[in-house]
């Protein structure tokens, strides 16, 4: 009897070792389900961010087809407003959705600028050919505009995705407020005619993580026939 109620008393906890291998696997457990939910979360917040891109390039479209123009870029002193001066011409190329100017819904900043998922604002670039031609009077024989989309850096060759692109709107992604050291995001952000688009990647010096949305010249045109702005 001395005996088994010993065995019983040992047998009630577990030992040192037994916890520390229980609380090991725990962790392991724990942190092979952190990296899946915060994957998971990001990309809700991509797919809302590609919703909301499609909803703004809409609202522009909708603005041009009500106006027969394109509105101008904001800057982050208009609150949101379009920015453009008495003489109907553009005052910024690359700015930000003019949220304000075409009643969009959404989360702004203190500068009333439209907020993406990671909380930094949408951009928006209008190219100002011809004195700003496609902010002033499109024209079935306007201008071809000078931007264009292409899968890295420089646009050389065969990158070029689409040309004659006439507006871009844009998230810099989850990476949005940081400092990036990758050409195909820079060239997003350098203030030229050239725009990129590709896979995505968090490799570091090369992450890309940009959503891009466009319009180019025949795509616009065929909205404002439509609309009847144009014959």
């Amino acid at each position: 009897m001395t005996r088994c109620t010993t065995s019983l008393q040992q047998n009630k906890g577990f030992s040192l070792i037994e916890m520390a291998v229980v609380l090991v696997i725990l962790a392991f457990i724990i942190g092979s389900l952190v990296v899946p939910i915060s994957t998971i979360r990001d990309t809700q917040k991509r797919d809302e961010a590609e919703q909301e891109n499609q909803e703004i390039t809409e609202a522009i479209l909708g603005y041009a087809m009500a106006n027969g123009y394109l509105p101008c870029p904001a800057s982050a002193a208009t609150n949101g407003n379009e920015n453009r001066n008495g003489s109907n011409d553009c005052l910024t190329e690359h700015g930000f959705v003019p949220a304000l100017t075409l009643g969009l819904r959404g989360m702004r900043d203190d500068q009333g600028r439209l907020l993406d998922p990671w909380n930094q604002p949408y951009r928006y670039s209008l190219t100002n050919i011809n004195n700003w031609e496609y902010a002033k009077n499109i024209q079935l024989n306007s201008t071809s505009p000078d931007y264009q989309i292409c899968d890295q850096a420089g646009c050389a060759g065969t990158s070029v995705l689409a040309s004659q692109v006439v507006f871009v709107v844009f998230s810099l992604g989850n990476d949005g407020a940081q400092t990036t050291t990758s050409p195909d995001q820079l060239e997003n952000t350098d203030n030229d005619n050239d725009f990129v688009t590709r896979e995505l990647t968090d490799a570091t010096g090369t992450e890309f993580n940009d959503l891009i949305h466009w319009v180019s010249t025949h795509e616009l045109v065929v909205q404002l026939v439509r609309a009847g702005q144009l014959n």
